[in-house]
């Protein structure tokens, strides 16, 4: 039986399996939490009356708040990554995705005979695919594979 020269750390798999599930939650959270950040329409009146002083500008602290909130950063570094690799999947790998991490509705080897795949090709592109992901997010060094490769063989030949 043939292992996976590559495999993911257990932590990283989980960790990066945790984000797929939650895709679609984090994309309404983002926005809910970015719509409370919103002034509301109607106008606030200072006690000062005309006094000029303490001048405030709300768009541009929202603007700013926006641009620099580390929760709203980290988010869209997460959903972006998620994005891109989900847009780089053959519809196949897609429907897998999707039944295994979003609807949560199979396992791989349910997911596979759903779309007509053996159990052990299932297996390999999740694998890849979280792979994919973990590499997105800066998880693992973007040429590991090709140095473990590099050691593997050198480590047979000795």
């Amino acid at each position: 039986m043939r292992r996976a020269a590559n495999k993911l750390d257990t932590r990283v798999r989980g960790y990066v399996e945790y984000h797929l599930e939650n895709y679609e939650r984090r994309k309404k959270e983002l926005s809910e939490y970015r719509a409370a950040l919103m002034p509301s329409m109607t106008p606030g009146y200072s006690s000062a009356c005309g006094s000029g002083k303490g001048k405030s500008r709300p768009t541009e602290k929202l603007g700013v708040r926006l641009a620099e909130d580390p929760y709203i950063l980290e988010q869209l570094r997460i959903i972006d990554a998620i994005e891109r690799v989900l847009s780089m999947l053959s519809p196949e790998d897609r429907q897998l995705i999707e039944l295994v991490y979003f609807r949560k509705s199979h396992n791989i080897t349910g997911a596979a005979m759903a779309v007509y795949m053996g159990k052990t090709m299932a297996y390999e592109r999740v694998g890849l695919i979280l792979w994919a992901l973990a590499r997105e997010l800066g998880l693992v060094p973007q040429d590991f594979r090709a140095k473990n490769r590099t050691v593997k063989r050198a480590r047979a030949r000795a």
